[in-house]
């Protein structure tokens, strides 16, 4: 993953000029760590629980988690990570 800072004017290639709630949420540090370092960092039977309050001060307005779930897809696709983010309505596989 090669990790860039956001200019003014974008990335240059047309995209959105900052980060949303999910990618500064994930970013930002938690316990003098970064959170998705304590996210990739997880035992294979253990789960992330992030609560749509946690994100009220990364500026979200999400009234569902289903919004979170698919940001959060979106972060681990682009990233390429295996991760995987389910609301709370989604089975386990």
């Amino acid at each position: 993953m090669k990790i860039e800072k956001i200019s003014e004017n974008g990335n240059g290639k047309g995209g959105k000029s900052e980060l949303g709630a999910v990618e500064m949420y994930i970013f930002d540090r938690e316990d003098g760590q970064i959170r998705l370092a304590s996210i990739l960092a997880m035992e294979a039977d253990n789960q992330c629980t992030i609560e749509l309050s946690e994100l009220a001060g990364y500026g979200s307005k999400a009234g569902t988690s289903n919004g979170l779930a698919i940001s959060l897809n979106r972060v681990f696709i682009l990233g390429k990570l295996p991760l995987r983010a389910m609301g709370r309505k989604d089975k386990s596989c």
